[in-house]
């Protein structure tokens, strides 16, 4: 290993009082580090009660990934600016309050998780990194996303659980390469009118919110896996729910459903349909033939 490796992991260590040990792969619960070629490429510190991390960590050009999840950061220091490598930065459960401005130059970022930290607000810096294909927003208190938002073209993965948005702006719908949109938790009561442009969406998670109805366009996202509505207020379902040709799961849990589009017929492969905690007076014999037909064909349905 480099000597510039090996001092950094023997500082830590002794910050930590603990040995860091080297680990194959990650799944995200594991404590160590990953090497490659000599060099320390993925560094995993989650949940280990820092509140500071040593100098050294700033030598470790090799890092890509930096994983300080749960811990007690105040702030981030400016040594960590010169990880030029670092792909992937996860900084949820702190209790940051605001964001350096080089964190959003830094060249090769794809990832950030700042989940869970009591910011100030969201970081203008980031508008420099429109590179961006993972953000994790939970839990920040945010009432409404920045139009700045719509400038990062590449992102596939937004996360935004947990806070105070009452609405999703439209600009959302022109993050043409989304593939995982998760709102829950919020205070919305209305999806985007254009949200089926979004043609590359494999999961919608917009539970725990007060959906009272879904638009038309939202039959549109033939490649959606997983569609996530439980506790909300709707009251129906777009009637062409069926053209969701590749749905697989779909929760429906604690609304205020009282039948189904028969177009829900046409959702060959649908594995799990939940549909506890409704109005339901018992379903009509077509919609019970719907049903048998569903579970003919495999899925499990819950209600």
């Amino acid at each position: 290993m480099q000597a510039s490796d090996s001092r950094a992991l023997r500082d830590l260590e002794g910050l930590l009082g603990e040995q860091v040990p080297p680990v194959a792969s990650f799944d995200f619960r594991h404590f160590g580090y990953r090497e490659e070629r000599g060099r320390v490429v993925d560094l995993e510190l989650q949940g280990r009660e820092l509140a500071g991390l040593p100098d050294s960590l700033g030598e470790l050009s090799g890092l890509r990934s930096l994983h300080l999840n749960r811990n007690r950061l105040r702030s981030l220091p400016a040594f960590l600016s010169g990880l030029r490598g670092l792909e992937r930065l996860s900084l949820g459960g702190n209790a940051l309050r605001e964001l350096p401005d080089w964190v959003g130059g830094l060249p090769a970022l794809r990832s950030l998780n700042l989940a869970g930290n009591p910011l100030d607000g969201l970081p203008g810096g980031l508008r420099n990194r429109p590179g961006l294909e993972e953000l994790y927003l939970s839990e920040l208190g945010l009432e409404e996303l920045p139009e700045w938002f719509a400038g990062f073209a590449r992102l596939r993965r937004l996360v935004l659980f947990g806070n105070r948005l009452r609405e999703l702006p439209d600009w959302v719908c022109g993050l043409e390469g989304l593939q995982e949109l998760t709102v829950g938790g919020n205070r919305l009561r209305a999806l985007p009118a254009r949200i089926g442009a979004l043609g590359q969406l494999v999961e919608l998670s917009a539970f725990s919110n007060q959906l009272e109805l879904l638009p038309d366009s939202l039959a549109a996202l033939g490649s959606l896996r997983e569609l996530a509505l439980q506790d909300n207020r709707l009251r129906r379902l777009p009637a062409g729910i069926g053209g969701l040709a590749g749905l697989e799961y779909l929760v429906l849990n604690g609304n205020l459903l009282e039948d189904l589009p028969e177009s829900i017929v046409r959702l060959q492969r649908l594995k799990t349909l939940r549909l506890q905690a409704n109005p339901w007076g018992g379903f009509p014999e077509d919609q019970e033939s719907w049903l048998r037909g569903l579970a003919e064909r495999g899925a499990r349905i819950r209600r």
